[in-house]
């Protein structure tokens, strides 16, 4: 008995999703409000609960949806051959999550718990750890590190600089030459 209902509640979320996706092009992350989302796919407020625990839950699927299309570029794209290449490549995720105050904050606490975003964050850690296995693992690059710790180093750095840049709203600050300044030193070979 519920084999008929699953299609019909896989296209009411995708419905609200959809809606969702629509209204953050037009107002941003933050601009988003359930009131908005239930509106313009056609349906109850409960609806929107049914499928979504709060908003935050809706959030963390469009960004990790957008981190997920982003690493699918990364993971095709030519493996960086400097730090500040590795900088470089690591822009776009880097651009996406400082979007808004909103979207890094919520995307620091999902990180931490079970979820979309985690999994996405997982990905990325995965890409780096194989580049480290690969191309950075032999020199001018540092030898010393196992490739999973210098990967977390990365993501360690890029979290850094995000969060600097968050943090001073309005004043003109560049993550991304932030992190690169930080990839360089800790990629070297000490000393």
């Amino acid at each position: 008995m519920t084999e008929p209902i699953q299609p019909r509640a896989r296209a009411t979320r995708a419905n609200l999703t959809a809606a969702a996706e629509a209204i953050v092009a037009q107002e941003g992350f933050g601009g988003l409000r359930v009131e908005q989302v239930v509106k313009a796919a056609g349906v109850a407020k409960g609806t929107f609960f049914t499928h979504f625990a709060d908003k935050d839950v809706l959030m963390e699927r469009l960004v990790a949806g957008r981190i997920s299309r982003l690493l699918d570029a990364l993971q095709t794209a030519r493996r960086p051959s400097s730090a500040k290449g590795l900088a470089a490549t690591l822009g776009p995720i880097i651009d996406l999550l400082t979007c808004e105050r909103y979207v890094f904050d919520l995307v620091q606490r999902a990180s931490l718990a079970d979820g979309p975003i985690a999994e996405a964050l997982s990905r990325l850690d995965i890409i780096l750890t194989g580049w480290f296995g690969g191309l950075f693992g032999a020199p001018p690059f540092r030898t010393d590190l196992p490739p999973k710790v210098m990967a977390e180093g990365i993501r360690a750095f890029t979290l850094m600089a995000m969060a600097r840049h968050v943090a001073r709203p309005g004043k003109a600050t560049d993550p991304g030459k932030a992190l690169a300044v930080h990839v360089e030193a800790f990629l070297m070979p000490p000393g």
